[in-house]
């Protein structure tokens, strides 16, 4: 099975430049062609990650994202299956109401009777973060805990790679060595490259796509690079640049991540944007997924520019 959303557009040769627009011409100008709402939709993750949300404005918000088509709607492992829920019965809503235009209370604009709305993408994920509340003492319970989560629904996992679980350089293994042994927390912590591998295989069997979560707050340019290599070299779906308490990761630093990266492996802003401009100069950085300080504003003023010319994305580089 092919884990990748079918949805998603087929990578091309060009590293720094999102999947999004792959293949578009240079309108001149020092901008790409224009991209859509719909575009932009699919960039963007809807974190729902509030520690109480009542029913009726979480159901709300998810149906929100599957109409605008986001990426995926994130949200604490304990509401993966809510969620799932939600997305689901959305989904399904705003299918039938365009498959059937013309129902009571209904209508669809012209040209697109009996079409999907153009604005909606065929899947919204729903993603979550794996060891959310505590580390797991082995391979194993990870995925152990992997098959609990996407039983629930979730069909995109992120897992926490750190400066703690990158390689050890020699100087620093010998050290260690002479020092007591790891406690498994610990152990675990350090060994991330069997859990990363793990998981990868697991991906067909699990259905889900795996995100690792880089936290670049403590890792100079040279270490976030061997680990992207390292991590495209496993076959990672995507990864996330950044904290979400820490420092923004910079835009040199997001150049690195895309040339390590290559075209075969996605990446992710971590840290959220909060204006049009801002998704604008990540998109011609080549990522493929931001977060929003706030989606349905963001996307709401996407279809505003929209409605008076079209949305241009700036070339790389015009950030220092």
């Amino acid at each position: 099975m092919n884990v990748h959303d079918a949805g998603d557009e087929a990578r091309g040769p060009l590293p720094r430049t999102p999947a999004v627009l792959r293949g578009l011409p240079h309108a001149g100008g020092g901008v790409e062609s224009g991209i859509s709402v719909p575009q932009l939709a699919r960039l963007v993750d809807h974190r729902l990650h509030v520690e109480s949300l009542d029913p009726d404005s979480l159901a709300r918000s998810v149906r929100l994202a599957v109409e605008y088509g986001v990426g995926a709607v994130t949200c604490r492992p304990g509401d993966v299956a809510t969620v799932a829920t939600l997305v689901r019965e959305h989904a399904t809503d705003v299918g039938l109401r365009w498959r059937r235009p013309g129902s009571p209370g209904q209508s669809a604009p012209a040209g697109t009777a009996g079409a999907a709305p153009p604005w909606r993408s065929p899947l919204v994920g729903v993603a979550t973060a794996l060891e959310f509340e505590r580390r797991a003492t082995s391979v194993e319970a990870l995925l152990e805990e992997t098959r609990d989560l996407t039983l629930s629904g979730a069909s995109e996992l992120a897992l926490l790679v750190d400066e703690q679980r990158l390689p050890v350089p020699p100087a620093r293994d010998r050290v260690l060595a002479a020092a007591p042994a790891p406690t498994p927390d610990r152990g675990a912590r350090r060994d991330w490259r069997e859990a990363v591998a793990a998981l990868v295989e697991a991906q067909p069997r699990y259905r889900f796509r795996l995100r690792v979560h880089l936290d670049t707050s403590e890792m100079t340019d040279d270490v976030v690079r061997r680990a992207c290599e390292s991590l495209r070299a496993a076959g990672v779906w995507m990864v996330q640049a950044g904290t979400w308490r820490g420092p923004r990761t910079s835009f040199s630093q997001i150049r690195v991540m895309r040339e390590a990266l290559g075209g075969a492996t996605r990446l992710k802003w971590t840290s959220p944007v909060s204006s049009l401009h801002g998704l604008l100069l990540a998109v011609a950085e080549g990522v493929d997924r931001c977060n929003a300080e706030d989606t349905f504003v963001l996307l709401g003023a996407a279809e505003q520019h929209a409605r008076v010319g079209p949305i241009r994305v700036p070339r790389p580089g015009l950030v220092g």
